[in-house]
Parts: structure tokens; sequence; C-alpha cells
């Protein structure tokens, strides 16, 4: 059983006094007002270049996002499997103005050298793709705003949710996928919407 570990810092919490994801009848999707943005977390990241970032410098184009972390043997590589997949079948469909971003719960082993070896070796394209760690209050805060559970094992490993989401260019998650190997084709629409939607 994963338990829910994960909580708001107090700063975050004056932004999210409700809950941020709202779910839908239609089964995966999610969607919330504006001021739930996700982007309005304060926290701190670190990309696998070694360069500082805050979220809301990701804040202008659709994004593909996860956490996962990089010494996970089972579920992450097959989260970031499914990533690639929704890359290149957006790409055939001529969809290139999407970013793919993925948040490491490993607060603690997870660095940016270790970020840019794991993208090399699942063959990550980095000019769509950008890979994260931040301080263990980082990735609560994330965590907790984007529903994802997760808790540290005594081995230290992580058991997590399984989530991809979609972020409208403001922020805004527009569509999550729960689950391992689905089928992406609802996923591509909603990509493909909000590019069209995108002024």
């Amino acid at each position: 059983m994963i338990h829910f570990i994960a909580s708001l810092s107090v700063v975050s919490a004056l932004f999210f006094s409700t809950a941020v994801l709202a779910h839908s009848s239609r089964g995966d999707e999610a969607v919330t007002s504006a001021k739930d943005s996700i982007y309005q977390i304060p926290s701190k990241w670190q990309d696998q270049n070694g360069t500082d970032w805050n979220l809301k410098s990701l804040r202008g184009h659709p994004v593909i996002l996860a956490m996962a972390y990089t010494r996970c043997q089972y579920s992450c590589p097959l989260i970031v499997e499914n990533m690639k997949k929704l890359e290149m079948d957006l790409a055939a469909k001529g969809a290139k103005d999407v970013a793919f971003t993925l948040f490491s719960f490993d607060a603690k082993h997870d660095t940016s050298e270790k970020l840019k070896k794991f993208a090399e070796t699942r063959h990550l394209d980095l000019t769509h793709w950008t890979l994260f760690h931040g301080s263990a209050n980082a990735v609560r805060d994330l965590a907790a705003v984007l529903g994802i559970r997760y808790k540290e094992t005594s081995q230290g490993e992580f058991d997590h949710s399984n989530i991809i989401f979609l972020l409208d260019p403001e922020g805004i998650v527009r569509f999550q996928q729960t689950g391992l190997n689905k089928d992406a084709e609802t996923f591509e629409k909603n990509v493909l919407e909000l590019l069209i939607r995108k002024p």
C-alpha cells in the first residue's frame, strides 16, 4: 500500500487553498482554473546541465510532465518509453512545440550528472526534453499539487503513482494518463487541441 506522504509547504499552500486537480467524469481528464497553475509553486529545480530553474520558466508551451527517478528499474523506464512514444507520434503529426519534462523523486541521489547520463542511456533528445532534480521540499510540493503519491522504501527506492500529465502553456493540468502502457491516442488528441488553440 502506497501512503500519501506528500504535503504542501506553508508558502505553496497560500497558492493552493483548494484541491488543484478536479477530476471530470471522463476518466483520466483533469482540468483546473487559471489560479491553480502549477507555475505558482515557488520551488527551485536544477536541470541535467546544472542550470537553475523555477517552474514558471516552462510557461509558453504545452508540457508533458512526469515524475520518476533514475535508479528505478521497472515503472520509471516504462513511463519514459510511454513519453517517447508520445513524442514520436506527435512529431509524425507535425506537433513540434511540445516540451517533455521529468522531475526526480530522488532528492538524495539524482544529480544533474546522473540525469544527463540517464538521458543518454534512454536516448532522450535534449532539444525537447528537460530533466530536473530538486530538494526534498520541492519534490513534496510538486507531488502534492499534482496528486502524486510516493513513499521512500527502507531500501531507498520509491513506491509512487505512475501518471503522465499534459500542462497547457500557462501550467494548468488539462489531461492526465494514469497507469503504464496506455493507448496514447486520447493524450495526443488533447495535445493537438492545445496547439490549435494556442494564440
